[in-house]
């Protein structure tokens, strides 16, 4: 089960950079409210990486509105999105 752990998390962390770097390159528009919304967007699903790396105990807090807010971003979040929630929920059975 620790595997699919860091694969998710190691998934999240790449998608959140890419997220990042695209409203990176796009700063000079004036879709203000789009990159804020972007950049917070990114810095939620690093965060949701981190935690699922670090082990924290409420990281499941976290990365279920993750799981759910990458389910739109069709086709990588939403595959990242369904592999979060297959393990969450499987995991919470074995508990």
């Amino acid at each position: 089960m620790h595997t699919h752990r860091r694969i998710i998390a190691i998934s999240w962390l790449v998608f959140g950079v890419l997220i990042l770097s695209v409203i990176g390159m796009n700063l000079g528009s004036d879709k203000t409210l789009v990159l804020t919304l972007g950049g917070v967007i990114g810095a939620i699903f690093v965060s949701a990486g981190f935690t699922l790396l670090a082990n924290f105990r409420g990281s499941s807090q976290l990365c279920l509105p993750c799981s759910a807010i990458s389910l739109f971003t069709f086709p990588v979040g939403t595959v990242i999105g369904l592999y979060y929630l297959w393990y969450y929920l499987k995991f919470d059975r074995v508990r």
